[in-house]
């Protein structure tokens, strides 16, 4: 397996703050909370915080570890907030399944004695910042500081009024892809004086994103040097710059086909490989706790002011990874469970970023679950 170094001149400081990471430091100052991390990657660590904040008119959302303490009340997340005026006054008694997460709102920041490392997350069409917080969260919880933002024209509050005809106040589709300008922001605001003071290290920062946000992943990572590691999933696209670099795919997802992931890693760049069997398109995101379909028949479906090439699109593309529907692949039989695929995406991730951006870990290893194979 390869190993990355970020810099000669910081193979100390990664080495002492790898150890800082794994819990393993001896000599921990009073007030200061370590990180005994379980061994089992895709297993939950230390405490997540996560708190909203206003960035010169960009909403962030952030996760980061928290102080240990009893907590009682996860955050949960109510999908509807993402929804725009003009959409719930047509639909008046819409309503989604909320989303218990792991964070806990405005926890407070973890007193560690080293910075850690950064990274950014960027979400895919017609979702938000926090449509994959099993994985944002989790990330946070094994040392990491995760930011995100809501793209503009394609972000779950931009599409859905484009669901009508004619398009409701607030539709927006961008043709292009409007996340670099918002990275470069998020990228700004870990160098800025935060609530999180010294903890995240912008110097130790790393990528990932689903479906367009892995395309944004690539781009971002292709074109910055300020980027160490970047992580694509369920996206077309190649990374070009020599650095750490994962792929994640699904063998059942439609709306991006394997074939043509496989094909562009075949002609791009070394990069690690993970392949996840059964998975679907929503498979590295949140949503398919909410059943879009249930939603179109109670709500959509008897309306005759639908736009219907783009709802028919956006219920193929919110129902693509999500059990009991059923795949859109004809070598497909059925999806693997969310539990199953969240385990396998919490674990490549994590000891993907332990190993590019600390030189700890495991790395990535094929053979260590039957749904998954990794090169």
């Amino acid at each position: 397996m390869m190993r990355y170094r970020v810099g000669e001149e910081n193979e100390m400081r990664l080495s002492v703050l790898a150890l800082a990471l794994l819990g393993c430091r001896g000599d921990v100052e009073p007030g200061i909370e370590g990180l005994n991390l379980p061994d089992d990657p895709s297993v939950n660590g230390v405490p997540v915080g996560v708190r909203t904040v206003d960035y010169g008119g960009l909403t962030l959302e952030v996760w980061y570890p928290a102080s240990d303490s009893d907590y009682t009340d996860p955050e949960i997340l109510d999908l509807m907030d993402h929804a725009p005026a003009s959409v719930l006054a047509l639909l008046p008694g819409l309503e989604v399944p909320p989303i218990t997460t792991t964070a806990f709102r405005d926890a407070p920041v973890r007193n560690l004695a080293d910075p850690v490392p950064a990274l950014i997350f960027s979400h895919g069409f017609g979702g938000m910042r926090t449509q994959s917080v099993d994985l944002t969260a989790h990330l946070a919880s094994r040392g990491y500081v995760v930011v995100a933002t809501d793209h503009d024209g394609r972000d779950f509050d931009d599409v859905l009024p484009c669901l009508f005809s004619p398009p409701l106040d607030g539709c927006s589709m961008a043709l292009e892809d409007p996340a670099p300008p918002d990275v470069d922001r998020l990228i700004d605001w870990l160098h800025s004086d935060t609530f999180l003071g010294d903890l995240p290290d912008p110097a130790l920062l790393g990528l990932f994103g689903h479906s367009a946000g892995g395309g944004t992943s690539m781009t971002v990572a292709n074109e910055d040097s300020r980027v160490v590691a970047a992580l694509s999933m369920a996206s077309e696209g190649s990374f070009e710059r020599d650095l750490p670099t994962m792929t994640m795919a699904g063998s059942c997802d439609a709306a991006v086909p394997i074939e043509g992931v496989e094909e562009e890693l075949a002609s791009g760049s070394d990069t690690h490989y993970v392949r996840l069997e059964g998975a679907g398109h929503m498979a590295f995101s949140d949503l398919c706790a909410v059943d879009w379909v249930e939603i179109h028949d109670d709500h959509l479906a008897d309306r005759d002011d639908l736009n219907t090439f783009i709802v028919e699109l956006m219920l193929a593309l919110g129902t693509d990874g999500c059990p009991p529907h059923a795949p859109q692949v004809d070598s497909c039989d059925a999806f693997v469970e969310p539990a199953v695929s969240e385990r396998v995406i919490r674990h490549y991730a994590t000891v993907f970023f332990d190993d590019a951006l600390l030189g700890a870990g495991p790395g990535v290893e094929d053979g260590l679950f039957p749904e998954a194979l990794a090169y």
